[in-house]
């Protein structure tokens, strides 16, 4: 599976075209990604026919979150749970800077949604432990992993360890491009895993549309 990062109908309808098999829907993409708007959500899902992952995160910066923004989470997720989404990524640590799956729960708790576990993963205090913690959690689907803080391609060993490991899908993310696509392919030959693109389809800019010939070139170069 080819995942890429929208943040307006645009972008979503240029996934589309390109062949990729998943939308990832965020605002604020240049912080990381946070909750789009409803109204967002639902021009999309009335536009587009591939799954679409919607980012369930309040306005900042870290993934330790307070009883208000919990309760913000909530409401969010049975909103999305209402409009028709079937997957959300998120993310919650606890103070010991481990997935709080009970938490996530809380959140998710009374909705069909399922879950990508988001790139935080990677900020954890043991990443194999983290793992074994989420093996256990029935609504997780996905784990989207660099492998450790940076780029992808830097930590391809720790990411052949993760997907090993792992009874979820992983998604391999964070700095994977079209110069580096080749590598990461056959460094992980033999494997089952899928691959996650952003500003990668965006000419660079984090900030900026998807570009449809971008987009297209990645999709038929991870295909070929």
């Amino acid at each position: 599976m080819i995942e890429l990062v929208a943040s307006s109908l645009s972008d979503a309808l240029a996934i589309e075209r390109s062949g990729a098999d998943r939308i990832v829907l965020v605002t604020a993409l240049g912080e990381g990604g946070f909750t789009p708007s409803i109204g967002l959500v639902m021009a999309i899902i009335d536009r587009v026919r591939i799954p679409i992952s919607v980012m369930l995160r309040p306005n900042r910066r870290d993934f330790y979150y307070t009883n208000k923004e919990m309760e913000i989470l909530r409401r969010d997720a049975f909103i999305l749970n209402q409009v028709g989404v079937k997957q959300v990524v998120m993310a919650i640590l606890s103070p010991d800077d481990l997935p709080d799956i009970r938490r996530m729960e809380q959140v998710l708790d009374g909705t069909n949604l399922k879950l990508t576990f988001h790139l935080e993963m990677d900020a954890t205090v043991d990443t194999m432990k983290s793992i074994r913690y989420l093996n256990t959690y029935d609504r997780l689907t996905h784990i989207l992993t660099s492998g450790g803080q940076g780029r992808a391609i830097d930590h391809i060993d720790h990411i052949r360890h993760i997907i090993i490991q792992s009874h979820k899908r992983i998604i391999v993310g964070n700095g994977v491009e079209k110069t580096n696509l080749a590598d990461i392919q056959k460094q992980l030959a033999g494997l089952s895993y899928d691959l996650h693109a952003g500003a990668e389809v965006r000419n660079g800019d984090v900030r900026g549309h998807v570009s449809l010939t971008e987009a297209r070139e990645f999709v038929e170069q991870v295909t070929e």
